[in-house]
C-alpha cells in the first residue's frame, strides 16, 4: 500500500455516498450455456452442398518411403527385414500381409 499512497485515497462508507435518482441496478439475465462441444461450422441449408465428409481419407495408391535409406516399399519400422510378412502375424494365424498395403 505504500506504493499507491499518492493514488488511492480513503473513501467514506456506503451510507455517506450521494443518492442516485436513476433507480436500482438490475443485474443482467443469466446466459444459458450450451452443453457439449461447440459446432465448428454453421449448419447448412438443405439445398446447399455439404462440402466434405468427416470420414477417413484413403491411403490407396500412396507409395511409402523409408526415412533411413530412402527406398520405396518399406518404412523405418520394417527397414532391414528381408520379407514383408511379420512372424508375429503368421504365428497368430492372420497370414501374410498383402503387398498393396505397404
Amino acid at each position: 500500500m505504500h506504493t499507491y499512497r499518492h493514488i488511492l485515497n480513503p473513501t467514506h462508507d456506503k451510507h455517506s455516498w450521494p443518492k442516485s435518482d436513476q433507480g436500482p441496478i438490475i443485474p443482467p439475465e443469466p446466459m444459458n450455456k450450451r452443453r457439449g462441444r461447440k459446432t465448428l461450422l454453421r449448419r447448412k441449408e438443405v439445398d446447399e452442398n455439404p462440402g466434405f465428409s468427416r470420414g477417413k481419407v484413403s491411403k490407396k495408391g500412396v507409395k511409402i518411403k523409408c526415412s533411413l535409406c530412402g527406398a520405396t516399399g518399406h518404412n523405418k519400422r520394417y527397414h532391414g527385414q528381408n520379407n514383408t510378412t511379420s512372424s508375429a502375424w503368421t504365428s497368430q494365424g492372420f497370414g501374410p500381409v498383402p503387398e498393396n498395403i505397404m
